[in-house]
């Protein structure tokens, strides 16, 4: 069996760096997000898988954009032992295609949102904290 999928990222690199001034005007490439740093509390912290509420004080910038590699591992919202990745994949019903094509927001060496999916519980934002990363992915259709 042959799927047959068009490839958009054929001249994408395999990693790119966030800096703070990208987080002003949000970026385009390699996927779309918006950034919009928060100094309240939103009323409700629950947020759609599209949209992660960071605590920015836990973040090490330059961020990192990057596909996924073997053995990586994170601990996805609302549990506490981490889990790895292709796991995760695997659990989502993840075709091969779709594990390719997944990006990941990292800051340091961990892993802080799997883009559009689900982010990592230890950069989560709890009552209390001030400064907060809204990330919006924006499909491009």
């Amino acid at each position: 069996m042959f799927i047959i999928v068009p490839r958009h990222d054929l001249k994408l690199k395999k990693e790119y760096e966030l800096n703070w001034n990208d987080l002003q005007i949000g970026i385009e490439v390699p996927v779309r997000l918006s950034f919009v740093v928060m100094d309240k509390i939103p009323a409700s912290l629950k947020s759609p898988a599209d949209v992660a509420l960071l605590d920015l004080d836990k973040l090490q910038f330059p961020l990192r954009l990057r596909k996924w590699k073997r053995g990586d591992r994170f601990i996805p919202f609302g549990m506490v032992k981490p889990k790895k990745l292709s796991d995760f994949f695997t659990d989502l019903k993840f075709s091969k295609i779709e594990k390719e094509n997944q990006w990941l927001l990292c800051s340091g060496d961990d892993i802080v949102w799997v883009i559009g999916k689900r982010m990592d519980d230890r950069y989560k934002v709890e009552p209390g904290f001030t400064r907060i990363l809204k990330i919006e992915y924006l499909p491009i259709s």
